[in-house]
């Protein structure tokens, strides 16, 4: 299945309006910690499409028709969001203590929720504080394996800058702190 098919304004108002419910119902889930809303298989679908095509769209990988892989970029894309979300907790956290948080209870110090702290394969974001103030905030993907490799460590601008990284099964996001 074609996602954006012909590329026209039809098209784009289509994938547009398929966006706005998406993002309706992940900002509803976190407004309202809807977490045990149980929506029906073919709405689990077509969420799932639409989450693995962002995601594919933001880390630049060929769309996939395997089921497997749909749910696991599917899960890639909400494991993201919830990234985002911490990152910008632990910005708040260096600006106003001068370190980023060290463990759970910063995090909740910082607004991050416990069902927040954890990657969809329920192990907690590792938060690092690299050379220059370069933050990283890494999800260990399905295996849980650091695969970050000591090289990206040291160049961290220049691995992370610029959006979410798969590095391996990784997911890795960097920001500079002032």
């Amino acid at each position: 299945m074609k996602l954006w098919p012909g590329r026209n304004w039809r098209s784009l108002t289509r994938l547009g309006v398929l966006a706005a419910l998406i993002v309706a119902v992940l900002v509803s889930v976190a407004v309202f910690e809807i977490r045990d809303f149980a929506p029906g298989p073919a709405v689990q679908a077509l969420t799932g499409v639409v989450l693995a095509r962002n995601f594919e769209g933001l880390a630049h990988l060929q769309p996939s028709s395997d089921p497997r892989t749909v749910k696991l970029r599917a899960a890639y894309f909400s494991t993201v969001i919830d990234q985002m979300a911490v990152v910008t907790a632990c910005r708040a956290y260096w600006e106003k203590n001068g370190s980023v948080p060290s463990g759970p209870e910063d995090l909740l110090k910082a607004g991050i929720k416990p069902s927040y702290q954890l990657d969809p394969w329920g192990r907690p974001f590792k938060i690092r504080l690299l050379a220059g103030n370069f933050l990283l905030v890494q999800s260990t993907g399905p295996s849980g394996q650091d695969e970050v490799p000591l090289t990206y460590l040291s160049q961290p601008r220049e691995s992370f800058q610029g959006g979410p990284k798969l590095v391996g099964d990784n997911l890795v996001i960097g920001l500079q702190l002032p």
